[in-house]
C-alpha cells in the first residue's frame, strides 16, 4: 500500500501541469494500469483521488470522471457493509453525471451506469431488484443503440439476465447468448487507437460463458 502511495504521488508530482495534452496522457495511462491491480477499498480510493485531480484540470475530458466513478463502483462491491455501499454509489453517480455532461453520447458512460445500477440490487435484492435490473438494462440498451460492438454492454445485460430467476425468463441458459456476444466484441479489440479507454469485463465475461456453457 505504501509503496502504491509513493507511485501515484510521484507521478502526480512529474506531471503536476495536467493542461498539457503529453502530461494527462502519460498519467492517465499509468493511473489506469495501478487501478485494474487495486484489490482493496483503500487502493481504489487513491485511485479515485487521483482521477478526480486529472478531472479537475481536464474540464473537457469525460474519461477521468469515466474512472473516478468506476473507482466508486468498485468499493460499492467491495462494501463489508450494505449500509456502506449506498455513500460509495453516490459519488460514482455525481462523477458519472460529469462525465454524462461532457459528452452525453458516449455509449461507454451508460455502460457504466448500468453497472452502477446493477450494483445497488446487493443493498437489498428483494426490494431493488426488479426497479435497479430494469434500470440497468435500459441504460445498457441505450449504449447498444450507440455502439454494438461494445462489449461491456453485452456482458453487463449478460449478468442481469443470469441473475433473473427462472420463472421470470432469467438463468444461464438464457444469458450465454450474451456472453457470447460479448465475447465475440471483445475479440474484435473494441479500444485499438486509444489506450486510455476502458478495457474491464472480458476475463469475467469469460468465466461466466464457461460457467453458462452446455455440460457433455
Amino acid at each position: 500500500m505504501k509503496a502504491l502511495i509513493l507511485t501515484i504521488a510521484l507521478i502526480v508530482y512529474s506531471t503536476a501541469g495536467f493542461s498539457q495534452k503529453d502530461q494527462y496522457q502519460m498519467t492517465m495511462r499509468t493511473t489506469i494500469d495501478k487501478m485494474y491491480q487495486a484489490k482493496t477499498v483503500e487502493e481504489y480510493q487513491l485511485m479515485a483521488n487521483t482521477f478526480e485531480r486529472m478531472a479537475l484540470a481536464e474540464k473537457k475530458e469525460w474519461i477521468p470522471s469515466y474512472y473516478t466513478a468506476y473507482c466508486y463502483i468498485m468499493m460499492g462491491f467491495m462494501a463489508e457493509k450494505p449500509d456502506q455501499i449506498d455513500p460509495y454509489l453516490d459519488l460514482a453517480q455525481k462523477h458519472l453525471d460529469n462525465a454524462l455532461a461532457i459528452d452525453s453520447k458516449e455509449a461507454e458512460l451508460y455502460v457504466l451506469q448500468g453497472m452502477l445500477h446493477q450494483a445497488r440490487i446487493s443493498v437489498d435484492f428483494m426490494g431493488r431488484g426488479l426497479v435497479y435490473s430494469q434500470k440497468a438494462q435500459g441504460a445498457l440498451e441505450e449504449a447498444v443503440k450507440m455502439d454494438p460492438k461494445n462489449p461491456r454492454a453485452y456482458y453487463l445485460m449478460g449478468m442481469n439476465v443470469y441473475s433473473t430467476p427462472k420463472m421470470y425468463g432469467g438463468g444461464p441458459e438464457t444469458a450465454l447468448p450474451l456472453f457470447r456476444r460479448a465475447q465475440e466484441n471483445f475479440e474484435l479489440g473494441e479500444t485499438v487507437g486509444n489506450d486510455l479507454m476502458p478495457t474491464w469485463g472480458k476475463e469475467h465475461n469469460n468465466q461466466m460463458l464457461a460457467e453458462c456453457e452446455p455440460k457433455n
